[in-house]
């Protein structure tokens, strides 16, 4: 028989051999037509379905409170911590419909590009568990999520058109989209729309376009949203800041009237284009809002405002029936305002101190203070009649003038100018938080020691807020077991299980050694975290 070689070398029958070659040929392109076919057939198929439908809304609301970030879980109605304090000025929050993507922008100090953006995700594991992600993108100033949480569209300050939103792939840290004069852009819950506003050349931020814009992503088209109420022009209001519902029905957006100079909240019913004015908030600083979809399938409004003049902020229910403000979430906001400020009040408290975070929020929310000499002086022992005035401003106790005086003599005279010390220990004495050296000393200028300090935040804690700190389960052994002091020995225990201790050192820390100023500005701000921003909700660590 006859035989030729093929290319590679391996021996083929040139009659027979070369006939079934053929053959194989024949069938490999038959069956290549057929895939084909089938391709552009589902091709087909898949172009002719509906519109995605919205991902299905997580009961969450995400904002920022004691510095870092906190979630609501609205299904069970707890609070938690999201993020760890840190020390970095963090705000901006935003979160993907399904609640399972949170992105927020953070200030690093000594970070060469201002802020960046941080992205935790919720891995498909059994646990649940959360991955973080950098988006380092220089001088990012917010972001938005996407409906199913892949990817982020993060504006930037100092580009060339003012202003540019960039859409990165939250995985791959990849830019696939650049929008040069974009800002506020927002998600349609199907993926499909883009509501923003356009930025002019002549006027940026100031004088923001009457109206927002609508992208469509399939179409790449654009189409302007003209948002005046009834009886009014377009050439009245500025509209910024479109967001849209969780279900996708309505947009609420911020608009300013120029003439009038009022700020407003209002909505635009995305079926009809009927826009309603929801809220006046001129009389406050600031605001800011997020959208929150109920347990029940409700889309609610959170608004959060600032006094004017400065003030601690407040996220509100906005109450569709009277049009008013039910106060939720206390001293928290989505932006900036409730995070720390850009850099340390104390020429002696760093940002790379154990301490920082507690002291820098205490004294942003005005429940501690340094001396004229804009030092806080961390390391030194801290008196009682210091602590009194701590404890007193931290669990907002009344004080005033007119408050009768405790029964001791070693006070001092009272200083009508000034409610330090008399009324500061007045007021925690007569709240049962502190009790003095005798019947009638208090010994004010001498030093708390840490098992004191202990002892008085747990008593404060359990008299203010019954039941906030839970009991110590009888096997526990923490660093303090082997305290066993019989008056402050079981409130040190208590302060270690409930975390009230954390951020110090306990390994060979001794509770009779004098207690430090930043000690126990850590304990309080401890004792702030579990406390949370509600009185009524439990936080859960």
């Amino acid at each position: 028989m006859d035989y030729v070689t093929c290319r590679h070398g391996h021996p083929l029958c040139s009659n027979t051999r070369r006939a079934e070659s053929v053959s194989q040929l024949h069938r490999a392109r038959a069956f290549i037509f057929v895939v084909l076919a089938a391709v552009v057939a589902l091709c087909a198929w898949v172009a002719a379905l509906p519109a995605p439908a919205a991902a299905a809304p997580a009961n969450d609301l995400f904002f920022v409170h004691l510095g870092h970030i906190w979630r609501w879980d609205g299904a069970t109605s707890r609070v938690y911590p999201f993020t760890q304090p840190n020390g970095n000025r963090v705000g901006n929050v935003a979160w993907s419909v399904n609640g399972n993507c949170v992105a927020w922008t953070e200030s690093v100090p000594d970070y060469p590009m201002s802020q960046r953006v941080h992205v935790k995700e919720r891995v498909a594991n059994p646990t649940g568990d959360w991955k973080e992600h950098v988006i380092d993108i220089a001088w990012a100033d917010n972001a938005a999520v996407s409906p199913d949480g892949r990817r982020v569209m993060v504006s930037v300050e100092g580009t060339p058109s003012g202003i540019t939103t960039y859409e990165v792939i939250i995985q791959t840290n990849e830019i696939v989209a650049t929008r040069p004069g974009w800002v506020w852009a927002a998600w349609s819950p199907t993926n499909i729309l883009i509501a923003y506003n356009k930025l002019t050349q002549t006027a940026p931020f100031g004088l923001v376009g009457s109206s927002f814009w609508m992208y469509n992503q399939i179409t790449k088209t654009d189409t302007e949203i003209p948002v005046p109420t009834a009886g009014q022009t377009e050439q009245d209001y500025r509209a910024r800041a479109p967001q849209w519902s969780p279900k996708g029905t309505s947009i609420v957006f911020s608009k300013r009237n120029i003439t009038e100079h009022r700020d407003v909240l209002a909505s635009i019913d995305m079926n009809t284009l009927t826009v309603t004015n929801r809220l006046d908030v001129t009389e406050f600083g600031s605001h800011d809002k997020r959208w929150y979809y109920t347990p029940t399938g409700l889309e609610w409004l959170y608004v959060e405002t600032t006094p004017k003049g400065g003030g601690q902020p407040t996220i509100s229910e906005l109450t569709s029936g009277i049009f008013g403000l039910w106060p939720e979430f206390l001293e928290s906001s989505f932006g900036m305002n409730a995070s720390l400020p850009a850099q340390s009040p104390f020429t002696d408290v760093p940002h790379s101190s154990w301490y920082y975070h507690a002291v820098v929020t205490m004294r942003a929310k005005e429940l501690i203070s340094g001396y004229a000499d804009d030092t806080f002086r961390p390391t030194e022992p801290l008196l009682r009649a210091q602590f009194a005035k701590m404890i007193t401003t931290v669990a907002k106790l009344a004080v005033d003038e007119n408050m009768p005086l405790p029964p001791f003599s070693d006070l001092g005279p009272d200083d009508t100018a000034t409610l330090y010390p008399h009324e500061y220990i007045a007021a925690a004495y007569n709240a049962g938080i502190v009790m003095g050296t005798s019947a009638t000393t208090f010994s004010p200028w001498n030093n708390v020691t840490r098992a004191q300090a202990m002892t008085m935040i747990v008593r404060a804690a359990d008299k203010l807020w019954p039941g906030l700190l839970e009991p110590v389960p009888a096997k526990f052994t923490g660093y303090l077991a082997g305290f066993r002091d019989p008056t402050h020995g079981a409130q040190a225990h208590k302060a270690e299980w409930n975390n009230l201790l954390n951020g110090i050192t306990l390994p060979g820390w001794d509770p009779w050694a004098k207690a430090t100023r930043a000690e126990v500005a850590q304990m309080l701000f401890n004792l702030l975290e579990i406390h949370g921003p509600m009185q009524w909700v439990r936080i859960v660590s």
